[in-house]
């Protein structure tokens, strides 16, 4: 059974899903926003990671005159809290739960692809279901909250792995690279992903045609990490990191994007260049974090590394 509660409040709406005329882009936002947990999302579709049983508060940035929202949710646990807002329940069950916001007078929706994770608690010497993780420092760098075990898992299937996580990334690109069958885990944060989601539309902005961007690593376990020999407090195990590069011709390295008839640092010294530019503006102030610009090597060419971690580090 479909269960929607419809409310009114009142509101204009601009066109949305505006097209880059250079490249063909289309951002998929929305003419409204919605706020939930510390997040403002302003896309088409987004995802949500909570745990179970979780009080999720979602509601409509600022909304306008004359118009009615929406919610629509399999899971009937939930209420309306006040204009534009409701209080969604999650159930115990792990799994992916879709919620549309509707906006009913303009025939407008936003999807949250709501992914219900595993505990951490049900992580058992280091394994989850089989899926080797391995264990989070036991001392958080320099006692920094963010450096804290997460909270739980996303569970990936062959049957959830191409879920669109906003307008132009699907959770499958953001697996560890380990070997292992499913169901695997995961660890992915909301700002990550829209973090990727404005670089690309200055990327597209800036003349390089490109959907999407190809995430060479993203999510990363502590057993995959310290196999790699990577930095023990890497970003990449707590899910807010991603090494990216623009790969159109889908050969599985960096493209020319300099136009000089080679894939080297200078490529890779570009797109951060490009990521570097987006301070400037005070929209961006909250995905500000670690950028890191790589030089190929036998093993994977140039790329760009970039995390939310809430302070500027250059590298």
């Amino acid at each position: 059974m479909l269960f929607v509660l419809v409310l009114p409040a009142l509101v204009f709406c601009p066109p949305n899903g505006t097209a880059n005329l250079t490249t063909g882009l289309s951002e998929e936002k929305a003419s409204f926003s919605i706020k939930f947990q510390d997040e403002i999302n302003p896309f088409h579709v987004t995802a949500v990671f909570v745990l179970p049983g979780e009080l999720l508060n979602i509601g409509v940035v600022s909304p306008k005159t004359h118009h009615q929202y929406a919610l629509e949710s399999r899971v009937k646990d939930f209420c309306f809290d006040g204009e534009a807002t409701w209080q969604w329940h999650a159930p115990e069950k792990t799994g992916l739960y879709p919620v549309k916001i509707n906006d009913v007078t303009s025939n407008e929706s936003m999807l949250l692809n709501v992914f219900v994770m595993v505990p951490l608690n049900a992580l058992k010497d280091g394994v989850l279901n089989g899926y080797r993780i391995g264990q989070y420092p036991a001392k958080p760098l320099k006692n920094l909250p963010l450096y804290r075990p997460p909270l739980g898992f996303v569970e990936v299937t062959p049957e959830n792995k191409n879920t669109l996580v906003s307008p132009h990334f699907k959770l499958s690109q953001f697996l560890c690279k380990q070997e292992g069958q499913y169901p695997k885990y995961i660890v992915l944060r909301e700002r990550l992903i829209y973090d990727l989601e404005h670089i690309l539309t200055r990327v597209n902005e800036s003349g390089y045609a490109c959907q999407t961007l190809a995430v060479m690593s993203g999510y990363r376990t502590p057993y995959y990490n310290q196999a790699i020999r990577n930095v023990r407090y890497s970003r990449h195990q707590w899910g807010d990191a991603a090494d990216i590069y623009i790969d159109n011709n889908n050969d599985g390295v960096m493209d020319d994007l300099n136009g000089d008839g080679k894939v080297d640092y200078k490529d890779s010294v570009l797109l951060s260049r490009l990521i570097e530019g987006m301070e400037s503006k005070s929209a961006y102030d909250r995905f500000i974090g670690g950028i890191g610009t790589y030089k190929p090597t036998r093993n994977h060419g140039p790329f760009v590394h970039v995390d939310t971690r809430g302070q500027r580090v250059e590298w």
